[in-house]
Parts: structure tokens; sequence; C-alpha cells
């Protein structure tokens, strides 16, 4: 349930403040009004969001942490209070002292978990964790359903630290070859053309085409490289968007040996 921060008048007169639950600003006042002051102020108290999101790795063992001490009987006040003392993670700590600050309102976990973090209007990691915990509440199996969820996300980090140590090297052999191929046709080859020009030789086609694309690579390297940076960041907003996910995902799992990471 929100907080409220009012400011009334006593029956005597006297300006009074302080913080109320309730479950919204009309609610606020008619509970001051039946403790027989008059509100002049009332505003929720927002709770401080946290953009600055830990690592997945960090989330998975907080999910386990968590669904474990519930599982063992701690209520939700007690066992986040006790990850917060326990984080050495500036970030860890703050999330566990938001969704913290969130049930002492007398909100449920996914509330809390909800109104913690800001949406962007795109599935993330919180919309599907309030909605894994909204599922465990409702079923009042919210520690097993945490556990279960802990089991899901372990598994996600070791995909994404096998699927980086299979890229790794490709990664660089490409990173290589491309800046090779760039030196090459931006200063070996053009220098190869003068020396065809000057002897007057006919050339055949393909060498010709050679020298053009050489020629093209020279006068335009820096746009070039402009289109690559700005394709890479569309590449990335793209990869971002729910659409864009699904489409990248598909093709990653259809490249050769992807299937067998998964095993």
């Amino acid at each position: 349930m929100p907080l409220f921060a009012y400011k009334a008048v006593s029956a005597n007169g006297k300006t009074v403040t302080g913080e109320i639950p309730a479950e919204n600003g009309r609610h606020a006042r008619s509970i001051l009004r039946e403790s027989g002051v008059i509100p002049i102020a009332v505003n929720e108290i927002a709770i401080a969001k946290n953009n600055n999101l830990p690592s997945l790795t960090a989330l998975s063992a907080m999910v386990r942490q968590l669904g474990t001490l519930l599982n063992a009987g701690f209520p939700a006040d007690r066992a986040l209070s006790s990850l917060a003392l326990a984080a050495s993670d500036p970030a860890m700590k703050t999330l566990y002292n938001s969704l913290h600050e969130g049930i002492a309102r007398g909100m449920k976990l996914s509330e809390a978990v909800a109104r913690c973090f800001t949406s962007s209007g795109k599935i993330t990691f919180w919309d599907e964790f309030t909605a894994m915990v909204q599922a465990g509440e409702a079923g009042g199996e919210l520690a097993d359903v945490l556990i279960s969820y802990s089991d899901l996300l372990e598994k996600r980090v070791a995909f994404r630290r096998r699927l980086q140590g299979a890229l790794f090297y490709p990664l660089v052999v490409l990173s290589l070859a491309f800046a090779v191929v760039i030196f090459l046709f931006s200063y070996v080859v053009p220098t190869i053309t003068l020396l065809f020009e000057n002897s007057q030789m006919p050339l055949p086609l393909p060498t010709k085409i050679l020298f053009l694309i050489a020629g093209f690579s020279k006068k335009g390297l820096f746009p070039i490289i402009g289109f690559i940076i700005a394709g890479f960041f569309f590449y990335k907003g793209y990869l971002r968007s729910n659409q864009g996910r699904r489409q990248i995902e598909k093709i990653i799992y259809a490249l050769p040996g992807i299937g067998s990471l998964l095993e």
C-alpha cells in the first residue's frame, strides 16, 4: 500500500504533519478527516527507482537466496533486510533496501518489484520477475516459484557464458580480417594501381573492379566506418525491442553449432 505524506490542521488549530498508508490520495484524506484533522496537502511518497541494475549473475543469486530464506520461514521484509546487510555489492544493497522499503509500506513483493524500477515499455527481467512473483503469491508457493525461477536464471547465465566463449575466437578473427582488408584496400592496392596506370598496360575486368573498389575505399574510408558504427547502434536498438530480439534469436538458434550449446 502506498505511503502518503500529509500536512493538516488539528481541532485546536495547530498544524500537524506525518505519514499515513492509504490506497490513494482520496483514501488518505478520508482517513485524516475521520481522525479529526483537516488535510491541507497530501502527497504520495515515491519509492526511489533504481536504473543501475546488477548483472544477471547477481540477480540469479538474489532470487535463489530470497527463495531459500522464504522457504525457511523468514517473512519477506526480514529476508530482504538480512540480504541487504549481507550484500557487499552496492547495487545489490540498494536493490534489497528498495524492495524492503516497499514491503515495509504494506505492499506485496510483486508490487514492490514493479514500483522500484522504471518501466521502459519493453519486456525486461523485472517484468518477467514480477509476473513470476505474482504467480507464486497467487498460488501460495512463492518460495518454490523463486527457487525454480533461479534454476532457470542460472541456466541462462551458463548458456550466455558458453555462447560468449564460443563466439569470442570467431569475432576476433573476423575483426582482424576486416582490419587487414581495410588496410590493403586503403594503402597497398592504391600503390599498385599507380604502377599499372603509369605502365598503361591493358587490365582485365576483375583487376579494374578491384582498383575501383580500392579507390572508393581510400576516398570513402571515414563514411564506411561511420556507416558501420551507425549500423552497430541500430542493431543494438533493434535487438532490445521485443520483435527484434525474437528475430535475432531465431537467426542465432539457426546457426550451426548453437543447438549443441543448448544441450
